[in-house]
């Protein structure tokens, strides 16, 4: 509203004397020539003339008033209705003289025709104020009728006022907002306006706000807006709300009724923001239905500044109301949520309750972001129950996991709708938050976080991405720990390493469930392919990698899909740049994971990397080589022309071609390529690999090649396993019988030894079944780790616990618990508990910790009591004196499980009292003891990597 200009000294000297030159005669006389209404009516225009823009005009008016005006005030009371009639035209038209105007300029521009409009306005409101200060209260007694006439008028009515006398509601609206302004500068005593003319003026603004008709509305705004302001018209204003939301929860009001009262109350609240206090109490009140939701969000759109005071009151209540809302609309299944998936966060929109909560966050102020991310936010913070053994209730856990999809969703409208935000420091807030419920147990929270993440990314700029990955990574790692507590609930069924076309089974992996989606790593790509790409320094590039490897293990084959050609041919690119041998290492294990992980997809990029891993194989450092070897190996799966390769490596290896320093790659490389793609080797190239790496393995001085040739070895060695060959049969046994028990016996060097004991047990690691299965390899097998349980080198005795181990699983499931091949296993594991190494106790309760949990998930625990006498008081001192924190860990754990503490230490009593099978182990195992022991997790925390090895103990 724009204020009339103020006259100038000049002006007000010049109309400061009111009283003209004219006398009363003068008056009678114009009154008989032109009759009393025209008079009237030609006095009012020239008043209003008197109020014009121009100065010309004004001074003009002024002198014709004082020529024909006798007296003023007496003037003014007797024209005062056609002053007020032309004051409410002036506002409603545009003109003043529209009853002179006969024709309109249609030529004219429209941007003139609002500049003739304003100056109209302004005239009218120097009429207003002029008025309101020479009459007071009679002016306001005086267009008070005419005003009452034009609201009150019905819509027919309405449109006669509007035919003859060219008067609207709107500007009437208009004039009554300068009425309360002039009231507020008022001095005079008591007021213009009396009590029972403010509920009249009242009730004019809330028909206006009412009113279907938007120009009408917003006319009641500016009313609303003065009435305010005007000291006299708070206490009005403040029942003006209420009967608006009266009117829109009435039942008898119609549809047309409640959105008139919505819309009102949106203007209302836009011209006052302030009166948002007034509102909120009762649509925030739960519960928050559909309608009271679509008022919530029209009020929140305009409350501007208003707001923030009242987010903490508002987003929780409507996080609550769309808690209902999706479990009313979708049902009780995750399933059935479908509005949780990226692409249709756009399908929220039939939940009025969640327009609502989005029209805040579009809504509110730039200086109130922290508040609305914390309070969005709020509800990702609470972790969902992760143990399946308490009890909870499933019905309030569903409820949570749809709160932290819908407080995702809306994170994902404070990255794309709040105007302060930050796509640097509010994005890395947002990253670390969402990427951190992947893991969550609930299908919906997965869903939408992934999708919102999605969303977030885009907004990141492409030079920023590098900035994220530590964030990022973060939040995976403690994802990929969450998820494996939740898979150590899950009973896996235990067993020894299968390889089924040239893919690891997937307990080597913890899954992270939000990356077995489609295109699962959409956003985690683009943010650690810049850190590889483009880091400013080694060590960035570095993290990047190792990042991007562990996203690409954490997820499948159906999630790599989408990412495997954007991903592959970067990381080739880069590998062969002149980076730290670090950097190139996390690189190639990059490379190596993302072919183990993406399978036949990478096809096409068999040829450059098959030439990348080659290369890096001669690499000057050991990581690179190490890491190189691993990945070519496990190329083997999807390359076709297998045995050239293996051949070529057989022969380098057997004719000492490879430097001293990359031996042990190479063995690495051969024992990779005979693991996964041991089908496609002849049966010449396995016996030259067979006989190159048996020999290192019993000769070697240096102990990596020592033990990489013994896992080539016994790789090759598995290969002879693979079809009923008796030719194959008979070189297993000529090579386990010679070339192993035989060469080791002539050799007594602690390096024969060692690689005999590494050699059986990697054996008896990758091909247990098939071993158990010929008694003839069974008894050389077993034999020969029982003598070295007598060896005096630790690392000959650790070797023949982890075989003994990697036999007495299989032979529990294949023979049984009580099978009397595990009680020989579990009497040379006994014997090896007592050994003075940490390293060999460690071990060596490991591998009865193993043996323990196969028969557990068996059911066949009952069973291994028999074997009590065997080992319990052995393992009992270790879980209970022994200083080696590791050793005793498993011994712990393996006693836990053996005496089924799990259901309490009482349980155990009848196995340890006086003739039973326990009873031995009584003097450890004291009531206190027990009860410590009963208190253990009933699942371990400390389970070790196996992909540290590619060694698989089941452990509990």
């Amino acid at each position: 509203r724009v204020r009339p200009r103020v006259a100038t000294a000049e002006e007000e000297e010049e109309a400061a004397d009111e009283e003209g030159i004219s006398t009363e005669a003068q008056g009678e006389q114009l009154t008989r020539i032109l009759g009393r209404e025209r008079h009237l009516d030609v006095l009012a225009v020239i008043y209003l003339l008197r109020c014009d823009g121009q100065s010309q005009i004004r001074n003009d008016a002024v002198h014709v008033w004082k020529t024909v005006v006798a007296n003023t005030p007496r003037t003014l009371r007797a024209t005062l209705p056609r002053i007020a009639k032309r004051i409410l035209q002036a506002y409603s038209q545009g003109t003043i003289l529209s009853s002179l105007k006969t024709t309109t300029d249609s030529s004219e521009d429209d941007k003139d025709e609002e500049d003739d409009d304003e100056e109209r306005k302004l005239t009218g409101a120097r009429a207003v104020s002029d008025l309101t200060r020479k009459l007071g209260e009679r002016f306001i007694e005086g267009i008070l009728p005419i005003l009452r006439t034009v609201f009150e008028a019905n819509e027919e009515e309405e449109e006669q006022i509007m035919a003859s006398d060219k008067i609207t509601k709107a500007g009437a609206a208009y004039a009554l907002a300068e009425i309360f302004d002039c009231a507020e500068e008022s001095t005079h005593e008591g007021g213009i306006v009396s009590p029972k003319q403010a509920t009249l003026f009242t009730s004019f603004v809330e028909i206006c706000l009412s009113n279907p008709n938007a120009g009408i509305q917003d006319a009641g705004g500016v009313a609303f807006k003065a009435m305010n302001r005007w000291n006299g018209g708070k206490e009005a204003v403040a029942k003006i709300v209420p009967d608006l939301l009266h009117g829109m929860d009435r039942d008898s009001s119609s549809e047309q009724e409640k959105a008139n009262s919505l819309n009102g109350l949106r203007v209302a609240l836009k011209a006052q923001p302030n009166i948002l206090a007034v509102a909120l109490p009762k649509l925030a009140a739960p519960p928050i239905t559909p309608d009271k939701a679509k008022t919530l969000g029209a009020l929140v759109s305009v409350a501007g500044p208003a707001l923030p005071p009242h987010l903490d009151s508002i987003i929780p209540r409507l996080l609550d109301a769309i808690e209902e809302e999706t479990y009313l609309k979708a049902g009780e299944t995750e399933e059935e949520i479908a509005w949780t998936k990226r692409e249709s966060f756009d399908d929220v929109s039939k939940f009025p309750a969640f327009n609502a909560l989005r029209s805040t966050i579009a809504a509110a102020p730039e200086d109130c972001g922290d508040k609305l991310l914390s309070e969005i936010s709020d509800a990702l913070t609470e972790l969902a129950e992760m143990s399946s053994l308490k009890k909870v209730d499933e019905a309030k856990e569903k409820a949570k996991a749809r709160r932290r999809a819908v407080s995702s969703i809306a994170l994902a409208d404070f990255a794309t709708t709040f105007s302060g935000y930050d796509n640097f420091v509010d994005a890395q807030v947002l990253v670390k938050t969402l990427s951190a419920q992947f893991s969550d147990k609930h299908e919906c929270a997965r869903n939408a976080a992934w999708g919102a993440l999605s969303v977030v990314v885009s907004t990141i700029q492409k030079d920023e991405l590098m900035e994220f990955v530590e964030c990022c990574h973060a939040s995976i790692r403690q994802c990929r720990e969450q998820a494996k507590r939740l898979r150590k609930q899950q009973k896996v069924t235990p067993g020894s390493e299968n390889v089924s076309n040239g893919q690891l089974s997937s307990s080597k992996y913890t899954i992270i469930p939000a990356l077995t989606l489609p295109r699962a790593l959409e956003a985690l790509s683009k943010i650690y392919l810049a850190g590889v790409l483009h880091g400013e320094e080694p060590e960035h590039r570095q993290l990047a990698a190792e990042a991007l490897q562990l996203a690409i293990s954490c997820s499948t084959k159906d999630g790599l899909k989408a990412h495997v050609v954007s991903i592959t041919g970067p990381l080739i690119r880069v590998v062969s740049d002149k980076f730290p041998s670090s950097v190139r290492a996390a690189l190639l294990d990059c490379l190596a994971t993302l072919v183990e992980k993406g399978g036949i997809g990478l096809k096409p990029f068999v040829p450059q990397l098959q030439t990348t891993f080659l290369k890096s194989l001669n690499d000057a450092k050991r990581a690179p080589r190490v890491s190189s070897a691993k990945g070519l190996g496990l190329l083997m799966s999807i390359q076709v022309r297998v045995d050239p390769l293996a051949a070529d490596l057989a022969k380098k290896l057997a004719n000492n071609e490879v430097e001293d320093e990359c031996v042990e790659a190479h063995f690495e490389a051969a024992r990779g390529v005979a693991r996964y793609g041991g089908s496609k080797i002849t049966p010449e190239s396995i016996e030259m690999a067979l006989n190159a790496s048996t020999v290192a393995a019993l000769t070697s001085e240096d102990e990596n090649i020592r033990v990489a040739a013994s896992r080539c070895a016994a790789a090759f060695a598995s290969l002879y396993y693979t079809d009923n060959d008796d030719n194959k049969e008979q070189k297993r046994e000529e090579w386990l019988k010679t070339d192993v028990e035989k060469f080791a016996s002539e050799n007594i060097t602690i390096a024969s030894r060692e690689g005999k004991s590494k050699i059986l047990s990697e054996f008896a690691r990758l091909a247990p079944e098939s071993i158990l299965s010929i008694p003839k390899d069974k008894a050389t097998t077993l034999n020969n780790l029982a003598k070295c349980a007598s060896d005096n080198s630790k690392a000959v005795k650790s070797n023949c616990a982890k075989g003994l181990g990697y036999l007495g699983e299989s032979c529990v499931r294949i023979e049984g618990a009580s099978s009397d091949t595990v009680a020989k296993i579990l009497q040379v594991l006994t014997k090896l508990l007592r050994d003075a190494s940490s390293e060999v106790r460690e071990n060596s309760s490991k591998a009865i910790r193993s043996i323990i949990k196969c028969a557990s998930l068996k059911d066949e625990i009952d069973d291994i009591t028999i074997h009590f006498p065997i080992f319990l008081a052995d393992l009992a001192e270790v879980a209970i004196g022994d200083k080696h924190e590791l050793a005793k860990k498993s011994a712990e754990r393996a006693v836990f499980r053996a005496l089924r503490l799990d259901l309490g230490a009482e349980v155990a009593l009848p196995h340890l009292k006086q003739g039973g099978s326990g009873a031995a182990a009584r003097g450890k195992l004291s009531d206190l003891n027990l009860r410590k022991l009963a208190n253990l997790p009933d699942e371990s925390e400390d389970e070790f990597d196996p992909s540290a090895e590619d060694e698989e103990l089941v452990l509990v």
